[in-house]
């Protein structure tokens, strides 16, 4: 027989399955793999089989029918008294639908993001701290700050100093009222001043505690030069 076959399956097992008990004790549970299974997650079990090491994964394996399901398995091993390994339980979990919504949510994710980063202006969202936590390609463009020191950078700190009283005013306003517009220069990483100006609106949570704002800022050089 196969290595670690299985000596014991319960209902839940035939119903997410489709096999029988006798069809599937002996048997190594590869009998549930296919061609769009993962062999580095096969490995990973099997390496923590050869351990005596408890591991998860999620794979992609087949019923008896040839459908397919994202299969969550948990194989611990379990020991006697004297500290023997005498075999491993392993529990298996349909996380099909799951992976679904979290792919779907991952795809939207990426159509909102790709939506953003076609806009003129500066998309941005930010803590109740003032801290950014997202923001759309315009923001590194526009301000020469990079992805990587934005996290890090308080939106206050990309104004001038006589423009600052203005912005945070109207951050207050925005977190207290739900809106605020505000006319002021962003400071470019270089010190280059430009006009811009600022449409924020409050963000809540489902309870309808304050989470922070999100914000569009455009660039008025040329609308103030016609003026």
């Amino acid at each position: 027989k196969e290595g670690e076959p299985l000596v014991y399956v319960n209902s839940a097992f035939e119903e997410l399955t489709g096999y029988s008990p006798k069809e599937a004790v002996g048997r190594n549970c590869r009998f549930l793999q296919g061609e769009g299974t993962d062999p580095e997650k096969v490995d990973k079990v099997r390496k923590a089989i050869e351990n005596g090491e408890q591991v998860t994964v999620e794979l992609r394996n087949y019923r008896k029918d040839g459908t397919e399901f994202w299969n969550r398995l948990t194989v611990t091993p379990i020991y006697d008294d004297n500290g023997e390994l005498v075999r491993y339980l392993g529990t298996q979990k349909d996380v099909t639908e799951r992976r679904k919504k979290r792919q779907e949510l991952r795809s939207e994710r990426r159509f909102i993001e790709q939506a953003l980063d076609t806009l003129d202006d500066t998309f941005y969202v930010l803590d109740t701290d003032g801290t950014f936590r997202r923001w759309n390609d315009k923001v590194p463009e526009v301000t020469g700050y990079t992805d990587q020191e934005l996290p890090e950078i308080q939106a206050i700190e990309l104004f001038p100093k006589d423009e600052r009283e203005a912005i945070a005013g109207a951050i207050e306003t925005t977190l207290e009222e739900g809106r605020a517009t505000v006319e002021a220069d962003l400071r470019s990483a270089d010190g280059e001043r430009i006009p811009h100006e600022f449409t924020g609106a409050r963000l809540t949570d489902e309870d309808g505690d304050v989470t922070g704002l999100v914000g569009v800022g455009r660039d008025v050089t040329d609308r103030n030069r016609r003026r």
